[in-house]
């Protein structure tokens, strides 16, 4: 399975456990999911993999100038060939990776996955592909 999520918004500031946005299957986060992470009290943001029941992994991370603007974030998801794209730019890559279950990712969620850390925070644009984009095509998405 790959894909790619964008996300085109921003987050509150405010004293809050992580806001998440996640993508997984069947809204069981124990399995197969993958997330955007908003870390509390900092403009770090992380992107959480799990796959077939594994452990979770932090797959890539970013710090943004600031969560509380607009950014265009995007994540390319596919075997052994992840990549994190911020505002036009690839900014972090990973090129070890778990599969995902073929046709197993179909639940878009402003949570954690499990009704827990749900997204606080303003959604100009979201989208979920079904293949991976090219690096052009997600840097024009991104710009």
């Amino acid at each position: 399975s790959e894909g790619v999520l964008y996300f085109e918004g921003s987050v509150f500031d405010i004293s809050t456990p992580n806001s998440w946005i996640s993508v997984s299957q069947n809204s069981s986060y124990n399995n197969n999911q993958f997330n955007l992470r908003f870390v509390a009290d900092s403009n770090l943001i992380q992107v959480v993999s799990r796959a077939n029941g594994l452990g979770q992994d932090v797959v890539l991370q970013y710090t943004l100038s600031d969560k509380t603007a607009i950014n265009k974030i995007a994540i390319k998801y596919k075997l052994n060939d992840w990549a994190l794209w911020v505002n036009g730019f690839e900014v972090d890559t990973e090129t070890s990776s778990v599969a995902f279950t073929s046709n197993s990712l179909d639940v878009l969620g402003f949570d954690r996955g499990n009704n827990s850390n749900n997204f606080y925070g303003n959604v100009k644009d979201v989208r979920v592909y079904n293949t991976a984009l090219t690096d052009s095509e997600l840097a024009s998405l991104t710009t």
